[in-house]
């Protein structure tokens, strides 16, 4: 538990350092967008505060894979596929918000990431769903690719509110770290130490850290880079 605490305060830490260096570039190349029908703000703010998220939570990431504790997580190819996939998605994000893609053309990046993370192990293996659990392999490969899409422009879509996406998100990963850390030793596990408990408590650690300067009035949005959470 103390490596997972150590690693949400390095994530915060982190992510409070880059967020207001993002700020400073958004404004120095007037990178501000007009303010949207659902935004809540006056005057319009930054909106590319997911990238000082996503570079703190790969940094974190990689600090972890150096932690003799976290190490073996990175023998296998889920752990990457983490961290490539915050890249990617963060970079899709970003481009979406500089040059306005179409919802087409956005829709298929966010599948071809997902599937990408999917088909190296970021996968739902386990859901009971009415009663039945998932037992074939390519019908968990289409609903983890379902889900993440679709939690992706949920948060997205509700990134136009002081504080909303990143406490809902931090909220939901905190809960869920809880659950898996608690389901692993129940378990029995030989090492407390799993992939998911690892990505979800660095996400608790760059929502606390954005949240610093996210809360009403918030001086920079999430915008380009959402998509991460």
């Amino acid at each position: 538990m103390k490596v997972y605490v150590l690693l949400m305060v390095v994530a915060g830490a982190l992510t409070v350092l880059l967020t207001p260096l993002v700020r400073w570039a958004c404004l120095r190349w007037g990178i501000v967008p007009k303010l949207r029908s659902r935004d809540i703000q006056s005057t319009p703010i930054p909106r590319l505060g997911g990238i000082a998220i996503t570079i703190a939570l790969v940094i974190t990431m990689l600090i972890s894979a150096r932690i003799p504790y976290m190490a073996p997580l990175f023998e296998t190819n889920a752990a990457w596929a983490v961290v490539v996939g915050a890249l990617a998605m963060c970079i899709l994000g970003v481009v979406d918000d500089v040059v306005e893609l179409d919802w087409l053309t956005k829709l298929s990046g966010q599948i071809l990431i997902a599937g990408s993370m999917a088909f190296n192990g970021v996968q739902l293996v386990s859901f009971p769903i009415f009663g039945v659990t998932i037992g074939s392999s390519r019908l968990s490969l289409m609903l983890t690719v379902f889900l993440i899409v679709g939690i992706m422009n949920a948060v997205n879509f509700i990134d136009g509110l002081d504080g909303l996406a990143a406490g809902v998100v931090g909220i939901g990963a905190a809960a869920f770290f809880v659950y898996s850390y608690v389901l692993t030793r129940i378990m029995g596990a030989a090492s407390y130490a799993t992939t998911a408990s690892l990505a979800v408590i660095t996400l608790v650690g760059v929502c606390l850290g954005f949240l610093w300067f996210n809360f009403h009035p918030s001086s920079i949005m999430m915008g380009g880079g959402s998509e991460t959470m």
